[in-house]
Order: structure tokens, then C-alpha cells, then sequence
């Protein structure tokens, strides 16, 4: 298996992160029972593999090639997941109202 590469710019106002974007392999399905809240905004994009999700009390299926948005507030619970491997691109509000895409070089450093 190949490790997991984050990817962090800490936040400038909080303890969290302003950005983070990482790549994902699972050898695992994985299965969440309790609800979560989302705290950021946050991409994924399913690369390989399939998963149900339930976003806002509406469920989904989600597979290969897919991309799913969750903004900050939104109640999520993954159903069932058989995601091998994906990426997940997630910002604070203010990672785009502060100026951070301004920063020189910003988006080189982070590729996958």
C-alpha cells in the first residue's frame, strides 16, 4: 500500500487548516455509523471504487470518476464504502476571502 502524501497550509485565525488537499489509497471498505458534520469545504473525487453516502438526509450512490462537494454544516454518513482510492481537497471559507491564492507559488508546491 502507498502511503497517504498531505498536502497543509495552517490557518491564520485558527488551530485548524486553511487548506488541505491528500491522496488516498484504502485496502479496507470502510463504514461510518454516527453522522458527521463538515467542518470545511471539501472536494472528493472517487478514483477507484464505489460508495453510498447520505448528504443532508439524501443518499447517494458514488462511484469511478465522480466528484462530490460537501459544504460547511452538512450532515454526512457513509452508508457503505468501497472507495480504493481517491482525492480530497479541503479549505477553510477563509483559505479563499484571505488571500491565499496569492501567495507566490501557491498551487505548484501542492500537485499530487
Amino acid at each position: 500500500m502507498e502511503l497517504i502524501k498531505i498536502h497543509r497550509i495552517q490557518s491564520e485565525k485558527s488551530d485548524g487548516e486553511a487548506f488541505k488537499i491528500c491522496t488516498a489509497q484504502f485496502d479496507d471498505p470502510r463504514q461510518v455509523q454516527e453522522p458527521i458534520r463538515a467542518d470545511n469545504y471539501n472536494i472528493i473525487w472517487i478514483q477507484r471504487g464505489n460508495g453510498r453516502y447520505t448528504i443532508d438526509f439524501e443518499t447517494y450512490d458514488l462511484g469511478e470518476g465522480m466528484i462530490f462537494f460537501l459544504k460547511p454544516g452538512q450532515m454526512y454518513r457513509v452508508e457503505s464504502e468501497g472507495i480504493v482510492e481517491g482525492i480530497r481537497l479541503s479549505f477553510e471559507q477563509d483559505f479563499l476571502l484571505c488571500g491565499y491564492l496569492h501567495i507566490p507559488g501557491l498551487l505548484q508546491r501542492y500537485t499530487i
